[in-house]
């Protein structure tokens, strides 16, 4: 048995994984825009700690060799279903759903500010984590662990920043803050 795939870490952050994804494809469309804001300032975060929390991923595991197609990694989310999630927060953010961002390279902010969208941000997020949870659900260790190794190192080097830039933007929003 892999005992990673059902520490306390990694089944905290799956809960939070699939209750942003229930929450952007069954509930959002429903609230007001206010609630909507306050949902997602709240778990958001949440979904940023908890994923920090998540241990290393071991590389080398006692697991079986995959054989057959239903061993390896789906991608889940259609194209249909990112561009529902993208549609829906930009019909509720409207003409907030643009926001300037400074690229970060290297470690320093680059002095080119690009135009970005939280409803994009939020999409790509939904992508990794509806990716990962629904191959968490096959139950087959070894799918299960690759798909946690990969949404961690999709956080690091992508999502994670995506998730940083739309909590920043929303909070200006929420605060009315003016930069």
């Amino acid at each position: 048995m892999d005992k990673f795939v059902y520490s306390e870490p990694v089944v905290e952050f799956m809960t939070v994984a699939v209750q942003t994804c229930v929450y952007l494809e069954q509930q959002m469309e429903h609230d007001s825009y206010e609630k909507m804001m306050g949902t997602l300032l709240r778990l958001l975060p949440v979904l940023y700690v908890k994923t920090l929390l998540v241990p290393e991923v071991p590389v080398s595991v006692d697991l079986p060799i995959a054989t057959g197609n239903d061993d390896f990694l789906q991608a889940y989310c259609s194209e249909e279903d990112y561009n529902n999630i993208l549609i829906a927060v930009n019909r509720k953010l409207g003409n907030d759903d643009a926001y300037i961002s400074l690229p970060v390279e290297g470690g320093r902010y680059d002095d080119i500010a690009e135009s970005r969208s939280i409803s994009e941000d939020i999409a790509d997020i939904y992508q990794a984590l509806k990716d990962m949870a629904s191959n968490y659900q096959t139950h087959n260790e070894q799918v299960m662990h690759e798909a946690i190794s990969e949404c961690i190192d999709s956080f690091r080097y992508y999502w994670g920043r995506r998730l940083l830039d739309a909590v920043h933007a929303l909070h200006v929003l929420e605060y009315d803050i003016v930069s």
